[in-house]
């Protein structure tokens, strides 16, 4: 074995290794030795040195370890090995997990909400892993063109071994590579392997215990349940609609609370995956809360200045801050929005430029989601209250199918241009910063905007607004 432990975790009192469930030739998959007296000196105590030989022998299956592989720097940090936190449960929302795919891309577990994710923690070394690649493939498969995606975690040492395994056993789903057991990510989430977890739309934990068919079936009751909901009914995680509250100015003073609430927040020790987890949470409250003000030039720059300076102090969060402050400077009220160039869903190239000198009505939304499928029947109103006059509604569609987007649209009566971005991850959706779904923005005849995240009634309202200031908008006039 070569490498080294910390002295830390050498005297760490009772030195725990877990493999359960991860190794064929133990049945407890564990090894736990105590220790009752401290040795003088740096040495390892023999005990501990032969409960390291036995770990390897299971993890290894009698072969050597590699700590400095395993660990980038050699050591193991045995009190930082936790088990899953109460967050981790079935009912909770499930932490985001930032790294890299095994291409070396950055990406995030929240780019796929809007999706079904089923997500394995698994490695090559790890026998009952390997037993789960049938009915992986068979989930790929079973699932192409639906809302489903799986996504991993490997912990094998070296990239080699995933990228051989991929292949060879047909498992073409995007996985992080944490590079160990002890990996920031598999030492956040689990401490078995494998660990497979099911998630909704929303990010939900739904399970965190199944095996084999068992995942099939849970994620087959799933989309069940999602094809029999009523489509004009909200489910239980949507929203009662806000009133109609036109964005207001906001004070130099409360702009200093805001900013001074959200630094004493980021200003708790937080490490890599606190600042994209926590971290991301309290930037995006923020940010939110921005859009509903009209900032002025002053503010919006001292807004970016902010977040330069996090920029500075989290520079491992460079995507995700960055990402905010484009939506400060581009996304909030008051700001001319970017365009959109795409196809619609004939195929047919159009941009949101092209609408201008109308009111625009700008939906993100998919039939998968609940919370958007009740707004189906405002949407129908503004069309046939609208019909005369320059308001135009326009989509971006989240869904995986095109015949259910188009179905979906023949069946509501929903006749306006849509783009079709085939996920919540997709082109437009990135580029726009949306994370929730529905996300809606008004855009006046200059195509500034005007209000973000209205819902109901108040669209309704918000767009008798801007006809109110633009009566030539009227009646086509």
């Amino acid at each position: 074995m070569r490498g080294r432990l910390g002295k830390r975790a050498a005297w760490g009192g009772t030195l725990m290794m877990t493999l359960a469930a991860c190794s064929a030739r133990t049945e407890t998959g564990s090894v736990s030795i105590d220790r009752s007296s401290e040795p003088a000196g740096d040495s390892l105590p023999q005990a501990v040195e032969s409960a390291l030989g036995d770990f390897v022998d299971l993890f290894t299956g009698g072969g050597t370890i590699d700590l400095e592989a395993l660990t980038a720097g050699g050591t193991i940090d045995l009190d930082a090995l936790k088990h899953p936190p109460e967050s981790l449960l079935p009912g909770k929302v499930a932490p985001n997990i930032v790294g890299e795919d095994t291409d070396g891309v950055e990406f995030e577990l929240e780019d796929y909400r809007g999706n079904i994710v089923v997500l394995i923690f698994s490695g090559e070394w790890c026998g009952p892993c390997r037993e789960e690649y049938p009915y992986q493939r068979q989930m790929l498969e079973r699932y192409d063109g639906t809302n489903v995606v799986l996504l991993g975690v490997n912990s094998d040492p070296k990239l080699e071994t995933i990228q051989e395994a991929k292949e060879r056993e047909g498992l073409h789903y995007r996985t992080w590579w944490d590079k160990s057991p002890f990996g920031p990510i598999n030492r956040a989430w689990v401490s078995s392997w494998p660990s497979i977890f099911i998630l909704d739309e929303e990010g939900i934990i739904l399970h965190d215990d199944k095996r084999g068919e068992e995942i099939i079936k849970a994620v087959d009751e799933l989309l069940e349940t999602r094809r029999t909901q009523p489509p004009d009914q909200p489910d239980s995680a949507a929203e009662s609609a806000d009133p109609f509250v036109p964005p207001a100015e906001l004070a130099d003073a409360e702009l200093d609370r805001r900013l001074a609430s959200l630094d004493s927040l980021l200003l708790i020790p937080m490490n890599a995956y606190d600042i994209h987890d926590k971290g991301r949470n309290h930037i995006r409250t923020f940010t939110r809360s921005l859009q509903k003000t009209l900032l002025t030039p002053v503010q919006t720059e001292r807004v970016a200045g902010y977040m330069d300076e996090l920029l500075e102090r989290h520079p491992e969060a460079r995507r995700m801050i960055t990402r905010q402050q484009f939506l400060v400077e581009n996304l909030t009220p008051g700001k001319v929005s970017p365009n959109i160039a795409g196809k619609d869903l004939d195929g047919v190239e159009f941009e949101l430029a092209d609408y201008r000198g109308n009111i625009v009505v700008l939906f993100f939304t998919g039939e998968w989601c609940g919370p958007c499928r009740a707004e189906y029947p405002h949407q129908r109103q503004m069309l046939e209250r609208h019909e005369d006059d320059d308001v135009v509604l326009l989509g971006v569609n989240s869904d995986g199918e095109l015949d259910r987007v188009l179905e979906a649209k023949e069946r509501e009566g929903l006749h306006y241009r849509t783009w079709w971005d085939e996920s919540t991850r997709g082109p437009i959706a990135q580029s726009w910063i949306v994370w929730s779904w529905p996300t809606t923005y008004i855009l006046d005849a200059d195509g500034v905007i005007r209000y973000v995240d209205l819902r109901g009634d108040a669209i309704l309202q918000g767009v008798n607004e801007l006809l109110a200031e633009e009566p030539r908008l009227v009646g086509g006039r």
